[in-house]
């Protein structure tokens, strides 16, 4: 005999009624509902039986409400995920229809927010949940490959003819393999080339590895509150043909590999503080926009890749590569493994970095000299200042790192004076050229 099912609305008027074999019409009847946000008001007796996939993990301050799927592997579950997640599963369970496929065009996420409010304070918490792990590990995590490490890999991978070009290639192996294994977050890849070398070739191949786990962006602009958001959770973060070469000498930036919580602001939501644990890769035609200081220098691994002619190029490099990967993560695993006895930092040739860094100050220099003299007891007002850099810089993170260079190198002030009765925020220690001054003088 099939289960009768009956809909009513709050009058307790009957909506409609029938057996379960006969559900085609179901998601169209307003009354569902209704049946819905009665069955999420006594949640308790759904408990038992809802909760085995799902889970709650938490990452600094924020709680994620997550759904486990084969392997111990969690998917973090965005609002509409849940609201979908939770129909169905009424409608499977309190409806006993066997196959539910409803239309989810048009749904209110309100509706559900007190069921989901009510799981996630009464979900066990789950820990130590991990970036990625191989086949065999136990435990949960965010990404599982569907291969273990190898301890007999070959000496030759599919990955070595672009690690040749590469002007470091022990230390670009040795950062994929940091990529799934436990390790320091704070360096990170910056792949520098013109073009055809190879570079996005290797990010397609690790975000296909890392499945979810892998996040593409761009640098975020000012007064992007719910940027750090997207990158909660991720194990890796790329930066592809990135434009803004000075981000990695920003302020966000640094706290964001520093191993130090953020403050993450998600839509319609408070504040919390959380540690990022992604790494990150950039990949560039420009170089990176470095100062001397040594946390630039710690935390950059400056990689130049030369080109590959055309007539040497694998266009089926995608598929040759994912054949080999087991293959691959495993070398670069060993090379990482290899050298932990230096505490995890991996050691790059230096000499480029240097002489990118050399090649950086020497422009702050020039652009000084082009519009400034040092001057004692002299100033220029903090609006004066912001329109030469204007007219200096087509893009403000330039003017931004400028700036950081004045107080690093000239010791630069910014404080409040005041003149004719105005206060004014002024950079003290130098003046404004004038007319005279600008003029370069004849050979």
């Amino acid at each position: 005999m099939s289960d009768l099912i009956e809909i009513k609305d709050k009058r307790n008027n009957n909506l409609f009624t029938t057996n379960d074999g006969d559900t085609k019409a179901l998601g169209k009847v307003p009354g569902f509902e209704i049946l819905l946000q009665a069955a999420a008001c006594s949640p308790l007796s759904l408990l038992p039986v809802f909760t085995p996939r799902l889970r709650l993990v938490q990452i600094g301050e924020l709680l994620k409400l997550c759904q486990e799927g084969p392997g111990e592997v969690l998917k973090i579950l965005n609002d509409d995920d849940s609201v979908r997640a939770v129909r169905a599963y009424l409608a499977t369970k309190i409806l006993h229809v066997d196959l539910w496929r409803p239309s989810f065009e048009n749904y209110d996420v309100a509706k559900m927010r007190h069921f989901l409010d009510f799981l996630t304070v009464n979900l066990p918490v789950v820990e130590n949940v991990a970036p990625v792990r191989f086949l065999s590990d136990p435990g949960f995590c965010w990404r599982r490959l569907d291969f273990d490490l190898a301890d007999d890999s070959l000496d030759a991978t599919a990955l070595d003819g672009f690690l040749s070009r590469c002007s470091d290639p022990q230390a670009v192996g040795q950062w994929i393999g940091s990529l799934f294994v436990e390790s320091p977050r704070e360096q990170y890849l910056w792949l520098h080339g013109e073009g055809g070398d190879g570079k996005s070739t290797l990010v397609r191949f690790l975000a296909r590895l890392l499945g979810d786990g892998y996040r593409s962006r761009v640098v975020p602009q000012p007064g992007d509150r719910f940027w750090t958001a997207g990158v909660v959770g991720a194990s890796l973060v790329a930066f592809n043909d990135t434009n803004n070469y000075g981000f990695p000498a920003s302020g966000l930036f640094k706290s964001l590999t520093g191993g130090d919580a953020v403050q993450v602001e998600e839509k319609g939501k408070p504040l919390k503080n959380v540690t990022i644990s992604a790494k990150f890769i950039f990949t560039s035609n420009e170089k990176p926009k470095l100062s001397s200081e040594r946390a630039d220098r710690r935390r950059a691994i400056y990689i130049e890749v030369a080109a590959l002619p055309d007539d040497q190029r694998d266009w089926n490099i995608d598929n040759v590569l994912w054949n080999d990967r087991a293959n691959i993560i495993s070398q670069c695993v060993s090379l990482y493994q290899r050298m932990k006895s230096t505490g995890g930092q991996i050691t790059c040739d230096l000499s480029r970095l240097d002489e990118l860094i050399s090649d950086n100050e020497m422009e702050y220099e020039a652009v000084f000299e082009k519009w400034f003299i040092e001057e004692p007891g002299s100033h220029v007002t903090a609006v004066r200042f912001a329109e030469i850099m204007a007219l200096q810089y087509k893009q403000r993170h330039d003017a931004t790192q400028f700036r950081a260079w004045l107080g690093r190198i000239k010791k630069t002030e910014i404080k409040p004076i005041r003149q004719n009765g105005k206060l004014l925020k002024v950079y003290l220690g130098f003046r404004e050229k004038n007319f005279s001054e600008k003029i370069p003088a004849n050979d």
